[in-house]
């Protein structure tokens, strides 16, 4: 069955007539003032909101023919929190609850929890229709039941599916509101909604109920009653969450009548909500259920005020699969997975679009305000760490200091970690056994200082986020989202759209934080399924790595902890059996780019590297966690079987699950060879705990002879040496370069050379008894070394063989600028001559000794610029310069950017890998400046200049087909052509205007022509 996607889905808009009817009878819309003609076009959201028992009706006109192929209703909802919270009626039908059980929901959404308290905002479902007619058709929903939470639900799209699954109501049917187009309902009172906002207090926590108590997962709702929290508490305090989220006047009013105030105080809380966008950073720039700092590739050029109202759902992908193109690019070859994973550089992860939705604004919301949920004799206030003063201390010396920034660059980020410890610090305090957020129930005096009714889960999650409001509302307000390079260096990278702390903003909002179902380390909260748990764990932990990863701003563990974020995610995935494999290694590839940083190096970038508590940390970046393998003694992926997280890759691409562990390998190895001194500046664990080193950074100590197994698991317990022995025996199963694997090896017993049992089995060798003899040559994309064609030349660190601004030969992390670009060109007795496509320079050896760095210049046709290209093994080529009998190397072998390449004798040693290189075929083709000859014996063009098409007219006497090439300015091929004839037509009219080269290959050389497009 069809089911359309949110991309598709959210464009929808009917043109029906429409008709609000609260459960008082009163028509209103989302302006709040008239009631629509029969005939007007009705906008979409459908909003369902106000009291139980609020029904909204829409008229929908059919035809007889798409009565007859009418079989099903789609539709996208959100906020279905709970089963039959909504009813549907076809005209004069039967009401239809929305359940598990009548409704198909999209197996997405369902597998991580769909309407039974699913942690996906909005959800895609399917009814069956029947009883339509030709003509009008009266469309109903119903709000049934209150949770004592919610208002009610939003019907963001629909339409009719065929019995094939496909829409029979056209885009032409539909339109979306416009929030631009709102004003302040008709006579509402902007002075008296502030004052409202900011100061009336009495409120109630829900309206009445028809169960008296409402309910959230298993806990119950107190009856109604007075709560202390004003509208400004909740929310961000001057209300700019409803103006940036777009929520309409009828959500404010019936929010504001829900917690009991009158219809007129809920217009005047409209209006002045609506008055907000005369502010500065202040529009309507998403919608309720838009997730706040969804990620995709629209946001790139948009205001930086905007980026908190997301992508949109339409950048919600279907699948994790989607995502490849834009981490590897449309074409997927082994070096753009290389590429891709390359800790010197840095994703911009709030472009790279997830196949998860993150939790719509509604869900940071508190349900209680701590001031209403540890209220005990004034608790929250009186005891412990005080979070709501230590809040409203820390704005106060924002408001102080706001137009000072050079104070603000200073103590930021020390008054924003301050201000954090209040929070994780609050349930603990005064613990005998203090655990943070996971502190025992009967061990927390804030938990015995809860108001009557109230459950410490529903209490710590919205203490949690509160906290992320607040984040929100200082990040927001104070406009610091950009501005993460005041507090970092620019070598880390910081993000253009990046909050900045080194703390935790929304992390510990989900159940593993702050639910108490599971002995305080939770899965999930009470009556809340492990699947949904773990989903809404991954999500919120995913949204934090978006909102603020730690580039330049990495503590131990925060301000994103690996431990969780790439646990969590294998975690829902083994759960859901939704793949997420290219969420989960793009993860990983962010964790080493954002570990990978100043903060735990010397003064010069790499020198004295160091792994340690703020950097690299083998438990979150040890091999064993390619394969779904935590830091303790579980494999929380796989069930045991490495192969199940990698196998989907292999739906992308048939060696995507090679060439992404192999890329991963390489980026350890190139981490953890970074050290002058190797593995001698590792700290070592001194002891024998076999219960498992969990030292943050530390290695196992040197000495160790013996890797213990534990029994049934088979998986050997707490040392890293034994993960690394496990994990490299797995490695041995795949595919993975043993080339690659075997330099892992070598690592490995250099780190531990004494090894010589595991479990109750002696091993010879130790590590060394798992290497790869006889390493078989793998095919290469190069093939045969073809003369004229371009490469990039890559050394084993995959960086590119290129120069600096001196001409130096050096290594360097690729780019695509032709810097990066060889031809090799054939030359006598199978020698080739390496050329420089930027400047046609030549490799050349200015001497023959060891040592020699390698130089450009022009050709001469010596034997200091001429090399052998032999293969060695598994697609790795040695060039052996003709003069000095010397191969080509890179120097000490270090994976730095600007190691220099030199010449170093050929010998078979344990650094020939330093003179082993990858040859990649570049798919762009590219034009060098000495080819730039105007040379029109062979051919013609007209006319020239040209705005749309030129004639190119080739003689008669060569042979066809011919190869044709376009150039343009950069020497970037555009377009390439056979001509089969005399003449041959070039369409230039999408071309940008400029010179074009226009290139004829004739015995294999080019000729070229010149042809200006207007």
């Amino acid at each position: 069955m069809k089911h359309i996607p949110f991309a598709t889905g959210i464009i929808f808009s009917l043109l029906f007539s429409a008709i609000f009817i609260s459960n008082d009878n009163q028509a209103i819309r989302g302006n709040y003032t008239d009631i629509p003609s029969q005939n007007e076009s009705i906008l979409l959201p459908i909003e369902v909101l106000g009291n139980e028992g609020t029904v909204v009706e829409r008229i929908i006109t059919l035809s007889s023919s798409e009565v007859s192929a009418a079989n099903e209703l789609w539709l996208l909802m959100n906020n279905i929190s709970y089963q039959d919270k909504a009813s549907i009626q076809v005209n004069d039908g039967n009401w239809i609850s929305l359940n598990h059980t009548t409704a198909n929901v999209h197996p997405k959404e369902l597998a991580y929890g769909g309407m039974a308290h699913g942690a996906v905002s909005t959800i895609r479902l399917i009814i069956p229709l029947s009883g339509l007619i030709t003509g009008a058709n009266t469309l109903k929903f119903r709000f049934n039941t209150s949770d004592g939470i919610s208002i009610g639900y939003r019907v963001v799209a629909l339409n009719i599916l065929d019995s094939n699954g496909e829409q029979l109501l056209p885009e032409s049917r539909f339109t979306q509101e416009d929030p631009a187009d709102w004003t302040a309902p008709a006579g509402s009172s902007v002075s008296n909604g502030r004052d409202l906002w900011h100061n009336r207090g009495n409120l109630w926590n829900h309206y009445d109920l028809n169960n008296t108590e409402g309910f959230w997962y298993s806990h119950s709702v107190p009856a109604k009653r007075t709560i202390r929290a004003k509208c400004t508490d909740c929310h961000t305090r001057d209300g700019r969450d409803l103006e940036i989220f777009s929520y309409s006047n009828l959500s404010i009013i019936e929010r504001s009548k829900f917690h009991g105030l009158s219809e007129q105080e809920g217009k005047d809380i409209a209006a002045y909500i609506r008055s907000l966008s005369a502010e500065p950073g202040v529009a309507r720039y998403g919608r309720p259920w838009n997730p706040p700092y969804q990620p995709g590739p629209v946001l790139k050029d948009k205001p930086i005020a905007e980026w908190s109202a997301g992508a949109g759902l339409e950048w919600v992908l279907e699948t994790d699969a989607e995502m490849a193109p834009y981490l590897f690019g449309e074409n997927i070859s082994k070096y753009s997975v290389y590429d891709y994973f390359n800790a010197n550089k840095m994703d911009d992860r709030t472009l790279i679009p997830l196949a998860i939705q993150f939790p719509d604004w509604k869900h940071w919301l508190p349900i209680v305000h701590p001031m209403d949920a540890f209220s005990r004799n004034d608790f929250i206030y009186n005891q412990g760490t005080r979070p709501l003063a230590a809040t409203e201390d820390f704005i106060a010396w924002l408001d102080a200091n706001k137009n000072n920034e050079n104070e603000i660059r200073s103590r930021f980020i020390r008054k924003h970690w301050d201000w954090y410890g209040t929070f994780r610090n609050f349930i603990q305090d005064g613990a005998t056994n203090p655990r943070h957020w996971r502190t025992l129930f009967n061990d927390s005096p804030a938990y015995q200082h809860l108001n009557d009714g109230i459950n410490a889960e529903i209490a710590a999650t919205s203490l949690a986020r509160y906290m992320a409001v607040k984040n929100f509302q200082i990040m927001n307000e104070y406009e610091l989202q950009d501005k993460a390079d005041w507090f970092t260096n620019p070598e880390d990278q910081p993000g253009t759209r990046q909050w900045p702390s080194r703390k935790y903003n929304v992390f510990e909002i989900p159940p593993h934080f702050t639910g108490l179902a599971y002995d305080n380390n939770s899965d999930a909260f009470e009556g809340q399924s492990r699947a949904t748990g773990f989903f809404e764990s991954t999500n919120w932990y995913h949204l934090q790595f978006i909102l603020n990863g730690g580039n330049g701003l990495v503590g131990g563990t925060t301000p994103s902890d690996f431990n969780y974020l790439n646990e969590f995610i294998g975690k829902t995935m083994q759960q859901s059996g939704i793949d997420e494999p290219l969420r989960y290694y793009s993860t990983v590839n962010q964790m080493y780019q954002i570990r990978n940083w100043s903060g735990n190096l010397g003064t010069q970038r790499f020198d004295n590297y160091k792994p340690d508590e703020s950097g690299f940390r083998i438990r979150n970046q040890g091999p064993f966690i390619f394969l779904g393998i935590n830091h303790q003694n579980s494999m929380w992926y796989g069930k045991n079987n490495p192969e199940r997280i990698l196998e989907p890759l292999q739906n992308i691409h048939p060696e995507l699950d090679k060439w992404v562990i192999e890329a991963l390998l390489l980026q350890f190895l190139d981490e953890v060879n970074k050290s002058k001194n190797n593995l001698n500046d590792w700290d070592r664990n001194p002891d024998d705990d076999w219960g498992g080193s969990e030292i943050q950074y530390m290695l196992d100590r040197e000495n160790i002879t013996e890797i213990r197994d534990l029994p049934n698991s088979g998986l050997y317990q707490g040392h890293f040496s034994a993960k690394l022995f496990y994990t490299i025996q797995r490695l041995k199963e795949t595919k993975v370069d043993c080339t690659i694997l075997n330099e892992l090896i070598d690592w490995c017993h250099n780190a531990w050379p004494n090894v010589n049992r595991v479990g109750n089995t002696t091993v010879n060798g130790g590590f060394n008894s798992l290497k790869v003899s006889n390493c078989a040559t793998e095919s290469c994309e190069s093939n045969l070394i073809q003369t004229d064609r371009v490469y990039r030349i890559r050394t084993r660190h995959n960086k590119c063989v290129t120069m600096d601004e001196q001409n130096t030969i050096i290594q360097q992390s690729c780019t695509d600028s032709t810097i990066n670009s060889w031809v090799l060109e054939a030359q006598n007795e199978g020698y080739y001559a390496v050329k420089n496509v930027s400047n046609n320079l030549y490799l050349t050896a200015p001497d023959v000794s060891n040592g020699t760095q390698l130089e450009l210049q022009a050709f001469n046709g010596s034997d200091s610029q001429l090399y052998i290209i032999n293969e060695t093994s598994n697609c790795k080529y040695q060039f052996v310069n003709k003069a000095a009998d010397k191969c080509m190397d890179l120097k000490s072998g270090q994976s730095d950017d600007g190691t220099i390449i030199q010449l170093w004798t050929c010998t078979n040693d344990s650094n020939s890998i330093n003179r082993e290189f990858y040859l990649e075929v570049m798919e762009e083709q590219t034009l060098s400046v000495s080819d730039l000859e105007e040379n029109t014996s062979w051919f013609n063009i007209y006319p020239n200049p040209t705005a749309n098409f030129a004639y190119l007219t080739i003689q008669d006497d060569l042979s066809k087909p011919l190869t044709v090439s376009i150039y343009n300015l950069n020497g970037q091929l555009v377009q390439q052509l056979d001509a089969t004839e005399s003449q041959l037509v070039l369409d230039l009219s999408s071309y940008a205007k400029g010179v074009y080269f226009i290139t004829l290959q004739v015995n294999a050389k080019h000729y070229v022509t010149k042809v200006v497009k207007e």
